[in-house]
């Protein structure tokens, strides 16, 4: 085990908790949680180049936080469940 600092720091996603994150190949892929408020932001982190990146995705789910995620066989992250705005979003 080590310690990663990434080479574009700057560009890291805000501190956050309740997120989830799934496993690609080489990159970890994070979505959503919450750091005051609700976030429904996606971003990746590029283990082998050490970088973050941030997807701009259109139709993204609803904020959440304290929901689950899943990486299918074809390579699609599933989210599941809410903790939000608006509890009775279960999606």
């Amino acid at each position: 085990w080590h310690e990663v600092t990434a080479k574009n720091a700057a560009d890291a996603p805000v501190g956050r908790e309740g997120a989830t994150a799934v496993l690609y190949g080489l990159e970890m892929w994070i979505f959503a949680g919450y750091n005051g408020g609700w976030l429904n932001d996606l971003h990746y982190f590029d283990i082998q180049a050490e970088m973050w990146h941030e997807v701009i995705a259109s139709n993204a789910p609803s904020e959440r936080y304290s929901h689950s995620a899943v990486l299918d066989a074809e390579q699609r992250m599933w989210i599941f469940g809410v903790k939000g705005r608006d509890d009775s979003d279960s999606q």
